[in-house]
């Protein structure tokens, strides 16, 4: 498991320290883990195997690494993405689906509205009523917020 674990974390460019407190154990019980000194309770694998997106089979080595993005087929930038999305908090992948439907809605209403081919998302956004909240950001705005280094729950909506 030692193997499993260093690479899973190291992949995602999280520390030990990181991993213990997602995980809510001790730092030590965590090194330990990746030293194989000690092996996790079923409920702190589990936990990790959750974390991870991958199964207690695989972090027990008793199945071959599969990434789950690779089953999905996607080109590498989407997969990319998908990577990057999977290891955000629950409340920041929270805000990031909401603001995808927000985007979604307002693609809908677009292609339902209009009939000229030139016009843009957000004109059409807004003679149906406003432009979403998403819409207004920019560019560089939804970067940031894909790159965010996240660390303690440190982190700011985008209003």
């Amino acid at each position: 498991m030692k193997e499993q674990l260093q690479q899973l974390r190291k992949s995602r460019g999280l520390t030990q320290d990181d991993l213990a407190e997602i995980l809510g154990i001790s730092l030590s019980s965590y090194q330990k883990y990746e030293r194989d000194a000690i092996s996790p309770s079923y409920e702190t694998l589990c936990k990790i195997a959750d974390f991870y997106h991958v199964t207690t089979d695989y972090l027990l080595g008793r199945e071959p690494a599969t990434d789950p993005f690779d089953m999905l087929q996607l080109p590498e930038d989407q997969k990319s993405v998908m990577e990057r999305f999977a290891s955000f908090p629950d409340d920041v992948r929270a805000i990031i689906l909401d603001a995808i439907k927000e985007l979604a809605e307002a693609a809908k209403k677009r292609q339902r509205l209009n009939t000229n081919a030139e016009a843009t998302p957000v004109a059409t956004a807004a003679q149906n009523g406003g432009v979403p909240k998403i819409v207004k950001m920019s560019n560089e705005k939804v970067n940031q917020l894909l790159n965010a280094e996240i660390k303690n729950n440190d982190y700011k909506t985008i209003d």
